[in-house]
């Protein structure tokens, strides 16, 4: 199932005996896991067992056995490639066995998972759950969230300067919010720019501004690749911005002026909102079906061509981005 539908769940307070987390964002698997396990039991109840530490036949000893000191047993495991099926059914089915046991799989990295979820079944009451990247809106949603549980005082628009200065990566939003806590301040962007650094030595959000405003992006293609960017992931970062752009420029000339809280959820910091509003009015409407079909056919072939060198790839490709826009 999906993100929302498990909301629901959680909401309904529905218990299951294992669990499958999986998808584009590491740190939505991270936070499922987290909600989940410390809602079935305390810390003292819950075991980690993270990539190589994995043993099939303690994990399934585990589950089977009650703990002498503890109530629950609640079993983390944190892979980065999929296990046999025989093993993922048994984990389950101990479950099944001993009702005061719970396994959570955190499924990591790039691997694909997708097969191992059908094992997750109704019947056995178990369930996977794919978590896409979030949208910008949900995204800051997190971080407002997170910035409750810390008791801070905050601008909402320096949440959202904090989360484009990172790249939209909400790890590194939390890893500064906590550390923004200790300053017991209320959170500006002032504080965020003082106190806070973004990642890598290119601004991702001016790189995706001169992209579509057709200026030279050579030199800081290259940087962002170099420092370790995955293509794919840049790719779909691009096509988000170009979809904001096609909200922003369809509600204009909808209602005659853009309203950034209607059309994104949220109000980014001024001078980021006018310029992308600037760059939204200024692309004819019939090129962003163009764009975004050219975006996605660039997607399909990284996925699936057997291209020799994606990096090089992919620069010749966004080259041409700004002859379509022309």
């Amino acid at each position: 199932m999906y993100k929302n539908e498990f909301d629901n769940k959680l909401r309904q307070n529905i218990v299951f005996n294992a669990y499958m987390f999986y998808g584009q964002s590491g740190f939505l698997i991270d936070y499922y896991t987290k909600l989940v396990a410390n809602s079935l039991g305390d810390s003292d109840e819950i075991e980690k067992l993270y990539y190589d530490d994995y043993n099939f036949k303690y994990a399934k000893d585990k589950l089977l056995q009650s703990s002498l000191f503890t109530s629950k047993n609640i079993l983390i495991i944190k892979l980065d490639k999929k296990l046999p099926k025989n093993e993922i059914i048994e984990l389950i089915q101990a479950c099944t066995v001993n009702p005061d046991s719970k396994v959570i799989f955190a499924c990591m990295g790039d691997s694909e998972f997708k097969t191992m979820g059908t094992y997750f079944t109704a019947k056995s009451n178990s369930v996977s759950v794919r978590l896409f990247s979030p949208f910008a809106n949900d995204a800051i949603k997190l971080i407002e969230n997170h910035a409750r549980s810390l008791n801070l005082i905050y601008d909402i628009s320096a949440l959202n300067h904090l989360y484009f200065m990172h790249r939209q990566d909400l790890s590194l939003c939390v890893n500064d919010l906590e550390k923004l806590a200790i300053l017991n301040e209320k959170i500006t962007t002032e504080k965020i720019n003082t106190h806070c650094f973004g990642i890598g030595a290119v601004n991702f959000e001016d790189f995706l501004h001169k992209l579509i405003s057709c200026e030279d992006i050579s030199e800081d293609l290259e940087v962002l690749l170099e420092e370790g960017m995955n293509e794919i992931y840049l790719l779909n970062q691009i096509t988000s911005f170009v979809q904001q752009l096609f909200m922003i420029s369809s509600y204009a000339r909808i209602y005659g002026t853009a309203n950034p809280k209607e059309i994104l959820g949220f109000v980014p910091p001024k001078n980021v909102w006018e310029k992308k509003a600037r760059l939204a009015i200024n692309i004819k409407p019939d090129k962003f079906l163009e764009i975004l079909t050219y975006l996605l056919n660039i997607e399909l072939e990284l996925k699936s061509s057997k291209i020799s060198n994606t990096n090089l790839y992919l620069q010749a490709c966004l080259r041409k981005i700004s002859v379509i826009i022309r």
